[in-house]
């Protein structure tokens, strides 16, 4: 009896907004149309992969506009006559491939991978930042590739989710939520013809705001699904997790359409953590694997200086205390206090730039200011695989190789502090309590407005039940 053949699901392929159609394209060719359909979704896919990179965009060829692909990819998208379709699109000066001075392609170390990008001509139309129409894909064989692209990266962080099942309940209360394209669609618009309508981006050049779009439209039609939870913080990374802020206000939830959501943040939650991963009290209940920092931490609980840092952190002012001691604005008092918490325990050597200089500073002065934390920190950050034998399978580099990264121990705790608070105690009580369903982006909630009163009163009684004052939490409506 034959094997029932497998129905894969239709892909909206995206495609270039100004290309002409399709069938026009490959006219007196033996080419496929669904196959030009796939190769130019791979294009916009890698296109978003390299945008929620925050390394890889920051790349010259990524602001070019270039996208790096192996030919192995290809090969599974298109079949092994890609170079055909590649030739033909380059022909008709539709892509371009990065050529060297002699013409001929550059490859990269590697010798697979190849640069290419559309032609910006047919990436936008007159009128608004939308690079992308979709186009329906039928042929079985391109699906089935497609669509073991798609889940070739989710076979590891499956087998992680699946073991954790409060990671798994977030995993499917999170196919509930999406955007209102339409109206990010018109949000950026409005933004790329005023670019002081958006903080939070780096740059309103179209292009970034087109890659915000693609992305935001890809969440939405499943065509960016991945999950993942990281072993050095244990913490939960979807596509949502790197979200702008500002476009939190056009996410909806299935069976909420109409109700208004909002978002619970812990207020300065980065200092929060730090503090009470600190406090010795809890390194045995929630993170026992750093036992050898309770000697070290106990000694902390009388001194003054952890007394008015945990208060300041639990009341969310850190920001405010920091910046009137340095004279500076609030988001850089941000940024210097992230760096005394996460930077390395090795000096810098030589001649020093103004940044270092500033930063030094910084340092001597959060040294004075709270001279038994800094201690604390830094202590923490000279422990070794000795003291702490599982960072051994942790620091590791690309090729698996263990990294003698020491000063990584702080931001360890604070992340696993969070991620097993947060994940491990949360999430479970407000299931329990029936408010659902809900989001977590690292430290902070979305779920419906009417839920908020409860989930916040719930949120506090978990941090005060491990015997920590609670932070702030600040209460935001989406709209």
């Amino acid at each position: 009896m034959p094997r029932p053949k497998i129905k894969f699901t239709e892909v909206k392929a995206y495609v270039p907004v100004n290309l002409p159609l399709i069938n026009e394209i490959i006219n007196g060719t033996n080419l496929k149309a669904d196959k030009i359909r796939a190769l130019f979704h791979q294009f916009y896919m890698e296109r978003l992969r390299g945008a929620s990179h925050s390394k890889l965009k920051e790349k010259e060829y990524f602001k070019g506009g270039w996208i790096n692909l192996r030919s192995t990819t290809l090969i599974r998208v298109v079949s092994h006559d890609y170079k055909k379709y590649i030739t033909h699109l380059e022909t008709l000066g539709i892509i371009e491939i990065f050529r060297g001075n002699d013409g001929r392609k550059k490859y990269s170390k590697n010798g697979y991978s190849q640069l290419y990008r559309i032609k910006s001509k047919y990436l936008k139309k007159e009128i608004g930042i939308r690079s992308f129409r979709k186009e329906l894909i039928t042929d079985h064989i391109i699906l089935k590739s497609i669509h073991k692209i798609k889940s070739q990266n989710k076979i590891q962080n499956a087998e992680l989710i699946a073991l954790n099942p409060k990671i798994k309940i977030l995993s499917e209360m999170l196919k509930e939520f999406y955007f209102d394209v339409k109206r990010v669609e018109e949000y950026l618009n409005k933004v790329a013809e005023d670019s002081e309508s958006m903080s939070e981006l780096d740059s309103v050049d179209p292009r970034n705001l087109s890659d915000l779009l693609l992305k935001v439209d890809a969440i939405t039609n499943k065509e960016l699904h991945w999950e993942k939870v990281d072993l050095f913080g244990e913490r939960f990374h979807t596509p949502m997790t790197n979200i702008l802020s500002e476009l939190r206000k056009f996410i909806k939830v299935r069976g909420f359409e109409s109700e208004t959501l909002v978002s619970l943040d812990i207020a300065n939650s980065q200092p929060y953590f730090s503090s009470i991963s600190v406090h010795s009290n809890l390194i045995e209940n929630v993170l026992p694997e750093f036992r050898i920092c309770i000697p070290i931490l106990n000694e902390l609980t009388t001194k003054n200086d952890f007394r008015l840092y945990t208060d300041l952190c639990a009341k969310g002012t850190l920001y405010e205390y920091w910046k009137e001691i340095r004279g500076i604005s609030k988001d850089e008092a941000k940024t210097e206090l992230f760096y005394i918490m996460y930077k390395t325990t090795k000096s810098v050597r030589g001649k020093l730039s103004d940044k270092e200089k500033e930063r030094k500073k910084a340092v001597k002065e959060f040294e004075k200011h709270f001279p038994n934390i800094s201690l604390a920190f830094t202590r923490i950050k000279l422990l070794t695989e000795k003291e702490l034998p599982f960072i051994e399978n942790l620091y590791v580099d690309r090729y698996g190789f263990f990294n003698k990264k020491y000063y990584k121990n702080l931001s360890c705790m604070m992340q696993r502090m969070e991620s097993r608070i947060v994940i491990g105690r949360i999430c479970p009580a407000l299931l329990e309590k029936g408010i659902k369903p809900f989001i977590t982006i690292h430290d902070s909630f979305i779920l419906p407005a009417k839920m908020a009163f409860e989930a916040n009163k719930i949120i506090l009684d978990e941090f005060s039940k491990l015997g920590v004052t609670p932070p702030i939490i600040k209460i935001q409506l989406l709209k």
